[in-house]
């Protein structure tokens, strides 16, 4: 029974034509989709020093009229293939004392790529 199962894959794997498209493809509409996303990383909720698995992060879109999720890292962006992946609290001195410009990693789980949002920056 084993080789009549094992011998019905092999013969649709050497078919090729019945066999969908990858993902991977760039005809593939979610994939296109979710590069056209504007996101911008609007606040952050929590102590940035100590325990950032606890924090929420305000995330706005920029493309689409719809209120800011509040996602913690690794949270999906609803509607789109960006996940939460990383964030680092960063300051920089300004003519009122240090301003916080602090960067969130976001990674296209569709296309492995990237991204790093500034906060308050658009």
């Amino acid at each position: 029974m084993k080789n009549a199962t094992l011998t019905l894959t092999v013969s649709l794997f050497a078919l090729g034509g019945l066999m969908p498209a990858p993902a991977e493809s760039p005809a593939s509409p979610g994939a296109a989709a979710s590069e056209n996303v504007k996101l911008m990383f609007a606040s952050y909720d929590g102590d940035a020093k100590t325990d950032r698995q606890k924090m929420s992060f305000a995330i706005g879109r920029l493309d689409v009229r719809q209120p800011q999720e509040f996602l913690k890292l690794g949270d999906i962006v609803p509607k789109t293939s960006f996940q939460l992946l990383k964030f680092e609290y960063k300051t920089r001195p300004g003519p009122d004392g240090d301003q916080d410009v602090s960067e969130l990693t976001l990674v296209n789980t569709a296309t492995h790529k990237t991204i790093v949002l500034v906060l308050g920056k658009r």
